[in-house]
């Protein structure tokens, strides 16, 4: 084709509608415009074009830069691939979003520069995802200009006057374009195909460039980043790319763009199969909220620019919210309960639909409805249409797509009649008769019924008393300062009495390397250290931008995330996450996790958790998970650690206790376990270095079970979702290699008095083969009580439930689990009788209390030594005169039929319950299923599948008592 035509037409229909344009090499006509146009190039063509004098790379000379500074190829990043193109009939670049060619700059270069520059290059963008940032030709770093493809547009980055312009102009997959960004003065424009796109005006000119040196240099195929390496890579095909010191007028870039296509052969597209996709988890809980991805490709690049469908689904079981993180040009519509309208004219990539930056069409939000048991619903697509340049092409397409996902709603369990997601001592205080002893088989003991997580990006080691980071300036690495002076900096109060004196918080805690948010974040949320992981896994700040987490697809989960570990343990539980940054709802957790992911406005994200927490659907809730970006927003701005970033610091008072106040306010403080810490730290504007200023972090942790003000060691972010697990009492996954770094963290039931709450004290006062289990400093209406008492060796001979009903009383490992139910007030608990003693006294180990409200109580607990008075039934040694002992237990023939094993106590001769609560059912956190010994998964609930977890039952783990970490007995079994 004649390059006149091929420009003159493209540039013409740019100007008419601004969409990309398909040229068949015979196309004969123009309209007016064009022609128009076209007059006015010949006029233009004698005009001379200035060199580009800073830089110019047409690959045609390979690699070879051949403006008059000759700027050398420093480096190259993965495999950029030079060939001829069967389009352009030159050689091109490809880059395939994990190359980069880079080419060292200097100050020296950039003072060429005065006021005005052009940059101009020919790209054809293999995909353009939705969201995210993506550069071709670029050298950024709080600094720069660029060409690149931000949040599915194009976008030319100037730093002018102070801060980044950003015209921007619409561009879809597989099309060739000519693409210019003019600084003239404090005007900065983007011009495509020679045709004036947008502009934007600064309020002074001047071009800012990267003050670090780790960031000169000028990078095809993405950006460059702060340490000498570049960032932000693309899939894209590049001509060449050049740079000018001058600003090129309109009929300059005009002639330009027709040169570029001088010789081309593009020819005219034709309707593609389009997939459609539904992707989500399988399972959500009733009355709460799920999330379905929308998706749709193209097995290839064709004329289709257009298609619609609606979505149908049950309207009784799911309500339609809205939509988010929906692609430019996607609307969706409720036509009418139960069928959504969906059309999208965003491009479709012929990525897989792992790809969600460039196959999502938008997320939506359902709210689900009141279950009738566990009911299972499809949604589906239906009455598919496609359109090419305003025409219906559906029938010109080999296949019509549709898809459909099946979603299971799960019901909550019956006894679960306060609506806590777990079974415990206060439903079976609300329970009526027919259901306590139901209730009492099925209870559990948990301290913490939610974990809330707080991550604050580049906040690093805010909040350490001792000493802060700061620096003077960004050219000066920060170091931790002692004196008054600069300590005065931080003006947190709030923050720093939470994280000091309430919880109990590591400074010796560092982040994983490298020190980069989705390293680290992937790190938090998968319990696995990023460099223990395989390269597939390594999810980065790009391909979290652009890519699900690398399960996505297989049958079997590798590296599952706290999300999917509660999932199963607790399918009937909801989980919620929150993120400013939003990659992290997007390429980090996974898409079919069981969480409902919401993105937060910037310094929203604690205000959102406090919402949710206020809401009905955190009652069900077990962890919620947020992200707040300011800090490390400030820092990539104005600089870490310094006069500003302390000033803009002083808001995370407000930000925690927002969240704080919800959780007093709803009665769930005490019930939920806080774990709140750093992604990072950072140095200059940046992040990703091995300096302590980077690395050092804080992980707090605070909660009734807390020892408070207690200053902890160590810890890394690989180790807080296995701390929320833990204290969850949910056994995390063997591929998350974290743990509960430092178990001093917590305490045991019985060392929670010296945090001095007014809370109700058990005492269990031994004399000799008699205990009293008593209840002081009431504060509510108990009517029920659910225990672990560790026998030590001891047998129990017989039980006084104190006028209360004995619902469970069954003994395994040594343990003794005791239920009891209550009509009135009681002020004795249980008095024991043991037919036998141990080498050691028998003690409570664990103990929960259920109101008359259905509330739960961890109270305080002691274990001692007293005098109960003469025993009526027992008045001598307990032995009669031939040296027998009737009350030890034990029939003639020596068995003991009240060891936990006989009828009276729920079990047959043969030692087993008929009733299955027998070998295999630990009382405490039995399974449901009339099998299980000892509470083998935390969905005391239902069928006992999944995760093992650590409840109330025999070696559970529980944050804060003896069972839980073993602080006592030294034993932990996660």
């Amino acid at each position: 084709m004649k390059k006149k035509n091929v420009a003159l037409l493209m540039a013409a229909a740019l100007l008419i509608s601004q969409n990309a344009v398909y040229v068949n090499a015979e196309a004969s006509g123009v309209n007016a415009a064009a022609q128009q146009t076209e007059t006015e190039s010949e006029e233009q063509t004698a005009q001379e074009i200035p060199d580009a004098d800073i830089f110019d790379v047409d690959f045609i000379n390979g690699t070879e830069d051949k403006s008059a500074l000759t700027n050398e190829l420093g480096a190259t990043i993965g495999n950029p691939v030079i060939e001829m193109s069967s389009e352009l009939h030159k050689n091109i670049a490809k880059f395939d979003g994990s190359s980069a060619y880079l080419y060292p700059f200097s100050q020296e270069k950039y003072d060429l520069f005065d006021e005005n520059l052009t940059m101009e290059c020919m790209v054809k963008f293999n995909s353009v995802p939705s969201s995210g940032e993506y550069e071709i030709f670029s050298n950024q770093q709080s600094g720069g200009i660029g060409i690149a493809l931000e949040n599915g547009e194009l976008t030319f980055f100037a730093h002018v006057g102070g801060a980044y312009r950003t015209p921007k102009a619409s561009v879809r997959p597989g099309q060739w374009y000519h693409v210019a960004g003019v600084v003239e003065g404090d005007s900065v424009r983007l011009y495509v195909n020679g045709v004036l796109q947008d502009e934007v005006t600064a309020p002074s000119a001047g071009v800012h460039f990267p003050s670090g040196s780790g960031a000169w240099n000028m990078v095809l195929g993405g950006d460059s980043d702060g340490s000498g390496g570049a960032q932000f890579l693309i899939n894209a095909d590049l001509s060449f790319a050049r740079l000018y010191s001058s600003a090129l007028d309109d009929e300059q870039l005009l002639t330009l763009s027709e040169q570029s296509f001088e010789g081309a052969d593009i020819e005219e597209l034709k309707p593609q199969n389009v997939g459609l996709g539904l992707i989500s988890s399988g399972g959500t809980a009733e009355e709460g909220e799920w999330n379905l991805n929308l998706h749709a490709n193209g097995d290839q690049i064709g004329s289709i620019d257009r298609i619609e469908y609606d979505l149908v689904y049950d309207p009784s079981l799911l309500s339609y919210e809205g939509i988010q993180h929906a692609m430019s040009g996607v609307t969706v519509t409720e036509t009418e309960e139960g069928r959504l309208h969906v059309v999208s004219s965003a491009p479709l990539s012929t990525d897989d639909f792992g790809t969600y930056g460039t196959t999502r069409l938008g997320k939506l939000n359902f709210k689900t409805g009141d279950a009738q048991g566990d009911e299972t619903t499809l949604i589906r697509t239906e009455k598919f249409k496609a359109y090419a340049g305003g025409s219906d092409v559906t029938a010109q397409m080999e296949t019509q797509p549709s898809a459909e996902k099946e979603l299971k709603i799960y019901a909550k369990d019956s006894l679960d009649i306060n609506g806590d997601g777990i079974v415990g001592a206060g439903d079976v205080a609300l329970a009526d008769d027919s259901m306590k002893a139901a209730a009492a088989q099925q209870a559990a003991i948990y301290p913490y019924k939610h974990v809330v997580i707080l991550t604050l990006d580049g906040a690093g080691q805010a909040w350490n008393p001792d000493a802060v980071y700061y620096a003077e300036n960004n050219s000066v690495i920060p170091t931790k300062r002692t004196d008054a002076e600069t300590m005065a900096k931080r003006t947190n109060t709030y923050a720093m009495e939470l994280l000091n004196e309430e919880f109990a918080t590591s400074y010796t805690a560092q982040c994983v390397s490298p020190s980069i948010s989705a390293q680290n974040y992937s790190s938090i949320l998968h319990g696995v250290p990023w460099l223990d992981v395989p390269s597939e896994y390594q999810v980065t700040n790009d391909i979290a931008s652009a890519e699900y987490y690398a399960d996505f697809g297989k049958e079997t989960s590798l590296y599952s995330s706290i999300f999917k570990a509660v999932q199963e343990a607790f399918p009937e539980r909801q989980n919620a996450a929150f993120a400013e940054w939003t990659q992290i709802l997007n390429g980090i957790i996974e898409p079919d996790a069981q969480v409902i992911g919401k993105g937060s406005a910037s310094k929203e994200s604690f205000y959102d958790v406090a919402d949710y927490i206020r809401s009905n659907a955190f009652k069900n809730t077990a962890v919620v998970y947020m992200q707040s970006d300011w800090l490390d927003h400030v820092g990539h701005s104005t600089g870490y650690y310094n006069d500003i970033f302390w000033s803009e610091a002083a808001q995370y008072d407000d930000f925690y206790k927002a969240v704080v106040d919800a959780l007093k306010e709803t009665g769930e403080y005490d019930e939920t376990l806080i774990i709140t810490n750093a992604d990072h730290g950072g140095s200059g504007t940046s992040h990703g270095s091995s300096d302590p200023s980077n690395m050092d972090i804080f992980i707090g942790v605070g909660g009734q079970t807390v020892d408070s003000g207690k200053r902890l060691e160590g810890g890394t972010n690989a180790d807080i979702s296995p701390l929320a697990l833990a204290g969850l009492r949910i056994s995390q996954p063997e591929s998350m290699t974290g743990e509960v770094f430092d178990e001093s963290a917590f305490l045991t039931q019985e060392e929670m008095s010296r945090k001095n709450r007014d809370v109700e004290e058990i005492t269990m006062t031994r004399d000799g083969s008699r205990a009293l289990i008593s209840l002081d400093n009431a504060k509510n209406e108990v009517r029920a009580v659910d225990m672990v008492v560790s026998l030590n060796g001891a047998e129990i001979g017989d039980i006084d439930a104190k006028g209360g009903e004995i619902l469970r009383q069954e003994v395994k490992d040594g343990e003794l689990y005791l239920t009891i139910s209550y009509d009135s007030q009681p002020k004795e608990i249980a008095g024991i009788e043991f037919a036998s003693l141990g080498d050691d006294q028998a003690e409570v180990k664990e103990i929960m209390l259920g109101t008359a409200e259905g509330e739960e109580i961890y109270p305080d607990l002691l274990n001692t030594q007293g005098d109960l008075g003469d025993d009526p039934a027992d008045p001598g040694d307990g032995e009669d005169p031939d040296g027998s002992n009737p009350g030890g237990g034990e029939d003639p023939d020596g068995s003991r039929p009240d060891d936990g094993e006989n009828p009276g106590s729920g079990a047959s001769d043969d030692g087993k319950d008929p009733n299955g609560s027998g070998d295999g059912n630990a009382p405490s956190g039995g399974n449901g299923s009339g099998t299980g010994a000892g509470q083998t998964t935390g969905r005391a609930a239902k069928t006992g599948d999944g995760f093992p977890a650590a409840g109330a039952a025999a070696g559970m783990m529980c944050a804060g008592a003896a069972a839980a970490w073993g602080l006592n007995r030294k034993r932990r079994n996660i």
